[in-house]
């Protein structure tokens, strides 16, 4: 990974990125115990976390949790729905016409896989979900390489394809299997030995559509 993509511990830029991370916490907090209906005070509070206003057209309701906020890029007609994570140190954008589920994460941030280097920095890359592309409930999105989804095609209507910025890396699971690049995550969970722990490396299929 280039060294511009990772982020050194005990420097400069690590203080400000965890004073940033405290600030914005902070906000986040306050957001998420807003009543409901206080839609100007959200709307206040979003403006301060992503650092512009939430476009007109998109809704993003708390709870809601980042690290950073200024590095999210929300475009027209999105929905996020409720208990969504956003780590966007490495950024994040959403297309037009997105549609983000409930407890979805999208982490643009990682630690090395080296124990040794574990603790010396952290990796940044972003995440990218492009227009009209749909993430059902409680997708995980945490890839040091970048991850990309995209939406589906006529002739695949019920899923949207994770495509890789960089040549794709297959991973280990916890029963000693690995996963296999673009195969699709059946509901049943028959296609391989990683198949009912779900991975990145798959077609995914959305079980709520």
């Amino acid at each position: 990974m280039p060294d511009q993509d990772r982020l050194y511990v005990r420097t400069p830029e690590f203080a400000r990125v965890a004073e940033r991370i405290a600030h914005v916490t902070a906000l986040t907090s306050r957001l998420n115990v807003l009543p409901f209906d206080d839609e100007a005070g959200r709307a206040a509070l979003l403006t301060e976390i992503l650092g512009r206003p939430l476009p007109a057209t998109a809704t993003l309701y708390p709870p809601f949790h980042t690290d950073h906020g200024l590095r999210i890029d929300i475009g027209e007609h999105v929905f996020v729905n409720q208990g969504c994570t956003f780590f966007d140190q490495g950024g994040i954008r959403l297309g037009d016409g997105v549609l983000i589920g409930p407890r979805t994460s999208l982490i643009s941030s990682d630690h090395p896989l080296a124990a040794s280097e574990r603790a010396d920095y952290i990796t940044r890359a972003p995440v990218t979900v492009e227009a009209g592309a749909w993430l059902g409930a409680a997708v995980p999105a945490s890839r040091s390489d970048g991850a990309r989804w995209s939406a589906p095609g006529p002739s695949s209507p019920r899923t949207s394809r994770r495509t890789p910025s960089s040549p794709e890396r297959r991973r280990p699971c916890a029963n000693g299997g690995r996963t296999e690049p673009g195969v699709r995550r059946r509901r049943d969970g028959a296609d391989g030995p990683c198949a009912p722990r779900g991975t990145l490396d798959t077609k995914i299929e959305h079980p709520f559509l």
